[in-house]
């Protein structure tokens, strides 16, 4: 008798520390679902650049603006990559009420003949959704009647982020353009360079164009072949193998209907 009463009481003890068991699992389990649910959500990081039609004006600094949602920080970093063949990044506009704080982020550029990619920096960005800043930029003469902007990646505080994307495409219209063009050169960037640059011009009717290369004393270092160019503002791009220039300054000339247009270009090593 004394043995079963034992034993039922241990199967007894046996019951109600299993309960128990299962009593603060609960308990545990139900604590963390509701500090998990009492957590601030994190930010929703998100980058859309707006579309754009054109017509037969096309401003020679015309504004885009971005928009998205952005985390609080001190600092940020979002780089984009863009039709280069139709399409020239000059500036990037933030402070006042847009996100990005700087009134003139860092920008850097670089670009070849299709496919261009520019990166902004600003020390701060304020937290929560709307427009982020705007692009300045210009369109090219070119064929292409599309053109597109894409976010690339976002750095919060130097970390990489997820983030949601929409590009932003500019549709061009093929009427003529009709601001009065300077023909010429401008100044190739960057300048000095090593092996690649390239160079913005401009041509007022259509023509053929036939660049070349002088060293300073006439000597002829490059001869590109002429091509036929339509009237408009256009980019050139230099690709040069190592050793090809050496350093110093050269005469780059563009030879148009019109006449002989030059500039200088320095090369280092």
């Amino acid at each position: 008798m004394v043995i079963g009463t034992l034993a039922f009481n241990c199967l007894l003890s046996g019951q109600m520390r299993f309960h128990f068991i299962l009593h603060i699992s609960v308990v545990v389990m139900l604590g963390a679902v509701l500090l998990l649910s009492a957590a601030p959500a994190a930010a929703q990081i998100s980058i859309a650049v707006s579309d754009t039609i054109l017509g037969d004006y096309r401003p020679s600094n015309m504004l885009l603006p971005v928009y998205g949602e952005l985390p609080a920080s001190s600092n940020v970093r979002l780089s984009f990559r863009y039709d280069a063949s139709r399409i020239n990044i000059k500036n990037i506009i933030g402070g006042g009420t847009m996100k990005i704080s700087c009134i003139s982020p860092l920008l850097s550029t670089t670009a070849s003949e299709l496919i261009g990619t520019f990166e902004l920096q600003c020390d701060s960005a304020g937290g929560g959704s709307g427009k982020l800043m705007d692009l300045s930029l210009e369109i090219l003469a070119g064929r292409d009647s599309i053109a597109k902007i894409t976010p690339d990646s976002v750095f919060i505080d130097g970390v990489l982020q997820q983030f949601q994307a929409k590009a932003g495409t500019i549709f061009i219209g093929d009427a003529p353009v009709k601001q009065v063009i300077t023909e010429g050169l401008e100044q190739n960037t960057p300048n000095p360079f090593y092996l690649n640059t390239s160079f913005y011009y401009n041509i007022d009717t259509d023509t053929p164009v036939h660049f070349r290369i002088y060293s300073l004393i006439g000597q002829l270092v490059r001869d590109f072949s002429p091509f036929q160019q339509a009237r408009g503002r256009h980019r050139f791009y230099i690709v040069t193998d190592p050793g090809e220039f050496a350093s110093g300054a050269y005469y780059l000339t563009m030879q148009t209907n019109k006449g002989i247009y030059l500039s200088h270009i320095l090369c280092t090593k």
